[in-house]
């Protein structure tokens, strides 16, 4: 009888080990999974377009046009007329613009056109920026006095007939110690190119020196 007894002792420790066993694989299978499943190695593919994103401010200097010079793309002229560095300005709802310690103002002259032969759009104050010893500056948002600023998309009119153009200065900070021959200006413009699908957009540049 107590033989017995210790048979079917054994058996039940036996399923009890059994099940502790397995209890711990699943355990450690579902502690590892959920360490390791969240940083699962991902493939990146990196698009041409998007490296064309970030492009370096050095370039041949046969493509750097002269200020005044002006570029047909798509059916608009554009150009970089002028500029003109100030320490201040004078905005319109009665304030002084000023720049952050140890930087200056440049304002910039641009002019852009539809020259073609149906409705086209025209490049926004957004898509002109400066590179100043490889550092791209943005635009800043302004409102003078004292001239009249490039507004292409106003009231989200940026699409115009052929003869219809725009023109006005836009605003950039700079470093105090930056010179007119550091700077480069670089207009950038969305192109569809053309490969198998999906099709994918990519950026033109072109580039104006101001001195």
């Amino acid at each position: 009888m107590k033989d017995v007894a210790k048979i079917a002792v054994g058996i039940v420790l036996g399923f009890a080990c059994s099940g502790t066993i397995c209890l711990g694989f699943l355990l450690t299978g579902a502690i590892t999974y959920g360490l390791i499943a969240p940083f699962r190695e991902e493939v990146v593919v990196v698009e041409e377009g998007i490296l064309e994103f970030y492009p370096i401010a050095t370039v041949p200097a046969e493509e750097i046009l002269s200020l005044g010079e002006s570029v047909t793309v798509d059916g608009v002229e554009v150009a970089v007329k002028d500029y003109e560095i100030v320490g201040s300005y004078e905005d319109e709802f009665e304030w002084r613009g000023q720049p952050q310690e140890g930087a200056k103002f440049l304002w910039l002259y641009v002019e852009a056109q539809n020259v073609g032969e149906v409705k086209e759009c025209l490049p926004r104050a957004v898509d002109f920026r400066l590179w100043c010893e490889d550092d791209e500056i943005f635009k800043r948002v302004a409102s003078p006095v004292d001239r009249e600023t490039y507004h292409a998309w106003f009231f989200g009119q940026g699409c115009v007939y052929p003869g219809v153009g725009r023109e006005g200065w836009i605003l950039y900070e700079i470093p105090m110690g930056a010179e007119p021959a550091d700077i480069l200006v670089r207009f950038g413009h969305s192109v569809d190119k053309p490969r198998p699908l999906p099709p994918h957009r990519v950026s033109e540049y072109y580039w104006w020196r101001l001195e």
